[in-house]
């Protein structure tokens, strides 16, 4: 049976709701975090199945993210979580709560987010295999990287209330476009991008590298003047949407503001010591009186202990060891890359001779600036932030561990009839279970079956295992609140 690239994220999306709602049954962790107010009163009729069916995944940060979808930028802490997605959630929820009177927008919100993160990582997927295609130049390889971002060490994450199918989607279209061309279309998913999640600040430097190696390489004053042109109007943009954000957020918490919250949401402010928005005081927090209010870095800090090696402590040695095999793949892979071509990395790719260009092949010359990308983001999970947040970061930001990952398997041609004929049965079965087609975009459900530890070598099947043991004890332990990437 063949499968699309569509329904076979769909299928994984459904196979992982599935396990969650199986582990869900066992009793939850009292993690001691933030939980979202509920609303006084009795629930609704129908509460209690949406609450069966998709209760697990209501954990962790999904909390953060349908408590801003609920009642909006509330307390201090929940600036740390950008408004994008919620924002999706909200407006879709407040609709659909008057067609279903019989659940409560609390119930709603759970389910319109899921749903949305369903639907968007199914974009997410077509979206990394047509850059993948572009920048790899195999049919064969994309579908490859597709089945391994369908069932990532991540996957839960993009499956519940957060944002990183919606950050995978418009990050892997933008980096696509930006391989096909400088224009200022692009401007859409960078400017979503960065209100998505906060690393979607790196993705202007795509921007940048693209329009200089474009500029560069072509060396022409109307080349020159139509790229610095639409790189002007695509960063005025970008700028001006984050420049909004900020602004918002120091519009609520800076200023005293008569704003009516529901009483349980004040008391629960009041319970845990929260700072509340419109509530100006002297003792105001320090961000707003910064040259430049902003509140992120304030809250990941003093909420959060973000900081420089402010992790590296001896009881964060396993969140340490969760985040180790990405760390190893996205900085193995670096310095290999180094290694196979240093005067192109010396060189950044674009300050580069024709003679050099022709010795490399394109997918060599194209994947350089993602390598530095994952490597910069790794480095920085490395010191800067809580490293097991790592591997959900690179999964949704980067294709550099699916590119990676699929190196490790090998590939087999399409075939005539007449050829697969003089094989030899083994090669027989390869040639089906690798179900390369290099005309069509489906994937033969044989692959899925044999290809994981047939047709890779040892590194392949060590990752493979990774794949499937994060994808399937991540759901598990993230259902019933317990720590996870």
């Amino acid at each position: 049976m063949r499968l699309s690239i569509q329904q076979l994220a769909l299928l994984s999306r459904i196979l992982v709701i599935f396990i969650q709602c199986l582990a869900n049954l066992l009793p939850d962790h009292d993690a001691g975090v933030f939980l979202s107010p509920m609303a006084p009163g009795k629930p609704r009729k129908l509460d209690w199945l949406v609450e069966g069916l998709l209760g697990g995944l209501r954990r962790w940060d999904g909390q953060y993210f349908l408590h801003i979808a609920e009642y909006g930028y509330t307390y201090e802490n929940v600036l740390a979580f950008f408004p994008l997605f919620p924002l999706c959630v909200r407006t879709i929820g407040q609709f659909l709560q008057y067609l279903l009177p019989f659940l409560s927008l609390r119930s709603i919100l759970l389910l319109v987010a899921v749903s949305l993160n369903v639907y968007f990582f199914v974009k997410a997927t077509q979206s990394l295999y047509e850059l993948s295609f572009r920048v790899l130049g195999q049919r064969s390889r994309a579908k490859i990287v597709a089945v391994l971002f369908c069932f990532n060490p991540s996957s839960i994450f993009f499956t519940a209330p957060y944002s990183e199918s919606l950050f995978a989607w418009l990050t892997f279209t933008f980096m696509r476009q930006c391989v096909q061309d400088i224009s200022v279309s692009i401007t859409f998913p960078l400017s979503l991008s960065i209100l998505c999640r906060s690393n979607g600040l790196l993705n202007i430097g795509f921007l940048f590298y693209f329009a200089l190696r474009k500029i560069i390489r072509e060396l022409s004053v109307k080349t020159f003047l139509g790229v610095v042109l639409k790189s002007a109007v695509i960063s005025f943009f970008v700028v001006f949407h984050f420049g909004l954000l900020q602004a918002y957020h120091f519009y609520l918490f800076c200023h005293q503001l008569n704003i009516k919250f529901p009483q349980h949401v004040v008391d629960y402010a009041q319970e845990m010591n929260f700072t509340m928005a419109g509530n100006k005081t002297e003792f105001s927090s320090p961000w707003c009186s910064q040259k430049i209010p902003m509140a992120y870095s304030y809250v990941q800090s003093h909420y959060w202990d973000v900081g420089f090696m402010r992790y590296y402590e001896f009881k964060q040695l396993p969140n340490f060891l969760l985040a180790m095999p990405i760390v190893i793949v996205i900085l193995s892979k670096f310095l290999h890359y180094v290694r196979c071509f240093p005067r192109y990395s010396l060189r950044l790719g674009i300050f580069v001779s024709d003679s050099l260009l022709r010795t490399m092949r394109k997918a060599d010359r194209d994947t350089f600036v993602f390598v530095i990308h994952a490597t910069v983001l790794t480095v920085f999970c490395i010191f800067f932030i809580h490293v097991q947040v790592t591997t959900r970061m690179l999964a949704s930001a980067s294709p550099v561990l699916y590119w990676t990952v699929a190196e490790t398997f090998r590939y087999v041609k399409t075939t005539t009839p007449e050829e697969v004929a003089q094989k030899s049965l083994r090669a027989k079965v390869t040639s089906k279970v690798m179900s390369i087609d290099e005309e069509t975009d489906s994937i033969d459900t044989d692959f899925l079956e044999h290809c994981w530890w047939e047709k890779s070598n040892h590194s392949g099947r060590v990752l493979a295992v990774w794949f499937l043991l994060y994808f399937i004890v991540g759901i598990v332990l993230f259902s019933n609140f317990l720590p996870w990437t």
